[in-house]
């Protein structure tokens, strides 16, 4: 066998190398990957959990529902200030900004 020349032997080191960062590349992603789906495993299971718990009514709803509930008050008494009649829809913005941005893209 006759020995490598230095332009092999480098060569054959920078592939090693590369296989070498592939690898390590790869097991990263998977790493990773398992991660991923431990958090996501978790989830799913903290939310069927939570659909099979039996649901108590005396309970206080939550912050989320108070807060539509505050904002269609508001949006009922504003109607009532104003005698239940709602404003038409005005469609003069939406056609003067379509204007501009077609004059923008032109």
């Amino acid at each position: 066998m006759e020995p490598m020349s230095e332009d092999e032997r480098v060569a054959l080191e920078e592939d090693a190398l590369i296989a070498a960062r592939s690898a390590d590349r790869y097991c990263d992603l998977l790493s990773g990957f398992r991660l991923q789906l431990v958090r996501h495993s978790s989830y799913v299971t903290d939310m069927l959990a939570e659909k099979t718990a039996p649901i108590h009514h005396s309970d206080k709803t939550s912050s989320g529902q108070r807060m539509r509930e505050l904002d269609r008050q508001a949006r009922i008494e504003r109607l009532r200030k104003n005698g239940w009649q709602r404003k038409r829809f005005d469609p003069s913005r939406y056609e003067e900004l379509c204007e501009t941005v077609m004059g923008e893209i032109s």
